[in-house]
């Protein structure tokens, strides 16, 4: 390569790196403001309370005992994941549900959170905003684990569980390694948080929302600031599903276990029907363990709902909830005699 062509070379590789910081310095303002927009005019369902220093977002409706208490799974949706059960159970008893640290409306942190540290936050944001027990915990996906710690460490003020298409503490060591990569996982935290921070991820979600529901529409907008909390889930996913080994069993609390009667309609392009029928099975097994850890658990399978049961099938986790207070009134008025 001669001098002119090297120094024309030069020029244009420095005019590229050029353009690329400045559509880098474009993508963080826009991200920015867009951030802010989405602050401005969606505004929290519930109150703000501070909590370690920190905003946590808290909803609460209806009023009578014992309170409910919802926790989300590991997932964009937080407290608006439950909306399509939240008003009903409002309607007989105080329900509460809630946005997990760095999710929707609550502040986030610079840490990887510990089981202990999620349960520990949630107790004292319901006592901070005079939410008072008994409660029955409701909890979906990995929302399913985190209840059972937190009726671990405060089994005194819980009086019953609905476990809704729960994870189960083994399943990462019960699937096949062929299942377990087949399922997936998120991209490099790195990559995921530079996409984020750069407005790459918010133009790649702001397709049409035509046939979408205003809540998931809602969380899709706070995605990319929900994302690094539930990337700091996602990385102490083990030490979460290591707490309840040490928490037990029920004992003889009533427990409802709702399990996904069918598979997503769109697997992941890896998943196999040799490795979905695996899935099932193991899935099927480690449900039924989840049901035996009361001896007053009962199992029911939704054969019409896929792992949201929520949103599929709300009715199954209004009935299981109204059953389990049902169970609690009679217990009471049995006491009384």
């Amino acid at each position: 390569m001669d001098g002119p062509t090297l120094k024309w070379f030069k020029r244009i590789s420095l005019g590229v790196v050029a353009l690329a910081g400045v559509a880098v310095i474009l993508g963080i303002a826009f991200e920015q403001w867009s951030r802010w927009s989405v602050a401005r005019d969606y505004q929290p369902t519930g109150q703000l309370f501070e909590v370690d220093g920190r905003a946590m977002h808290l909803y609460c409706a209806g009023s009578g005992e014992p309170t409910v208490v919802l926790e989300s799974g590991l997932d964009i949706g937080g407290s608006l994941a439950w909306v399509t059960v939240q008003p009903e159970i409002a309607k007989t008893n105080r329900v509460c549900s809630y946005d997990r640290t760095g999710i929707l409306w609550s502040d986030g942190r610079d840490e990887s959170p510990t089981a202990n540290q999620i349960t520990a936050r949630l107790h004292t944001l319901l006592g901070i905003a005079s939410e008072r027990p008994p409660y029955v915990l409701v909890g979906h996906s990995l929302g399913g684990p985190l209840t059972m710690v937190f009726a671990d460490r405060y089994r005194d003020e819980v009086d019953g569980v609905v476990l809704v298409d729960s994870s189960h503490p083994e399943q990462k060591k019960r699937f096949s390694p062929e299942v377990m990569e087949a399922m997936g996982g998120p991209p490099p935290a790195f990559i995921a948080k530079t996409m984020a921070a750069t407005g790459l991820l918010r133009l790649l979600e702001s397709g049409p929302m035509d046939g979408v529901p205003d809540e998931t529409q809602v969380a899709l907008k706070f995605f990319p600031q929900s994302l690094s909390g539930l990337l700091s889930e996602f990385a102490a996913i083990d030490e979460i599903f290591g707490k309840p080994f040490e928490a037990g069993s029920f004992g003889n609390l009533p427990l409802i276990v709702l399990t996904a009667g069918k598979l997503p309609d769109e697997s992941p392009p890896a998943m196999t029907p040799e490795l979905e029928a695996e899935f099932s099975k193991v899935w099927s097994e480690l449900q039924i363990e989840l049901t035996a850890l009361s001896i007053n658990g009962e199992q029911r399978v939704i054969d019409d709902a896929t792992h949201y049961i929520q949103y599929d099938n709300p009715n199954a986790v209004i009935g299981a909830i109204r059953d389990i207070l049902a169970s609690i009134e009679v217990s009471t008025l049995g006491g009384q005699e």
